[in-house]
């Protein structure tokens, strides 16, 4: 791991915080995590202006510019030898850290399971480091065999996945939960680049289950077909097969 603490290369070793901090004891703190393509950081200017608009719902001044931030991430990636590279931005009251790691990309074409769970996030337009429910609703799936969590709120309506944004077909439009998400910035991108008709409409867990496409959407893994919904299983369709090749072409151009 590469560690760059307010603009500087540190070792893990001294990547320390105080635990009387609001970063330790409140979970103060926001966070966001990109990716790169053959040494190229992707979507850096989507991913700082959400780091600071998350930062501005939890009343977290941010020290460094997002010009500042964009130069330390360009310094970061270019210290490390890998070409595809998982990078993290935590923003706290101690300053920036900055992480770079090996990206060990899955091949998620032919389709991911996931489970549901009645959880949600406690402000969920924001990404802070205030993380248990994701992490319990993560973990709960996994041990169970699912490769993500999908999050029921309490009046039944499906919002998002632990780590992603759920889609839905319905015939060929285009269709992701309107309110209480995180505003994925793959998510955005896909409806930029998207050639179907597209929409935003909430839906409870037993409409979604009637659809014949679904999939989610993350910075690290892009697009990926979802084949099974606890015990309800889906197929991959063309629609999807669609935005994961649109998906790629426009990663490759960037």
């Amino acid at each position: 791991m590469i560690i760059l603490f307010n603009n500087k290369f540190i070792h893990a070793s001294k990547a320390k915080i105080s635990m009387l901090s609001p970063t330790f004891m409140y979970g103060v703190g926001v966070f966001e995590t990109l990716r790169t393509f053959n040494h190229r950081i992707f979507q850096s200017k989507e991913h700082i202006q959400r780091l600071f608009d998350s930062a501005k719902q939890i009343n977290l001044k941010i020290k460094s510019s997002k010009s500042e931030i964009e130069a330390m991430l360009q310094k970061i990636s270019t210290k490390s030898p890998r070409s595809n590279q998982r990078i993290k931005i935590i923003a706290v009251a101690e300053g920036l850290l900055i992480t770079s790691t090996e990206l060990k990309q899955k091949d998620l074409a032919k389709g991911v399971k996931c489970k549901t769970i009645l959880i949600q996030r406690p402000i969920p337009t924001a990404k802070t480091i205030s993380y248990l429910e994701t992490y319990l609703s993560h973990s709960q799936a996994q041990k169970q065999g699912f490769f993500e969590a999908i999050l029921i709120d309490q009046n039944g309506f499906v919002t998002e996945g632990s780590r992603s944004n759920i889609f839905w077909f319905e015939k060929d439009t285009l269709c992701t939960p309107k309110n209480n998400v995180l505003a994925g910035t793959i998510r955005d991108l896909i409806f930029k680049i998207s050639p179907f008709k597209t929409k935003f409409k909430n839906i409870k867990l037993p409409q979604l289950l009637k659809q014949k496409e679904i999939f989610i959407t993350s910075s690290i893994n892009g697009v990926a077909p979802v084949i099974q919904i606890d015990k309800h299983r889906f197929s991959v369709g063309k629609n999807t097969k669609t935005l994961i090749k649109t998906l790629q072409n426009f990663a490759a151009k960037k």
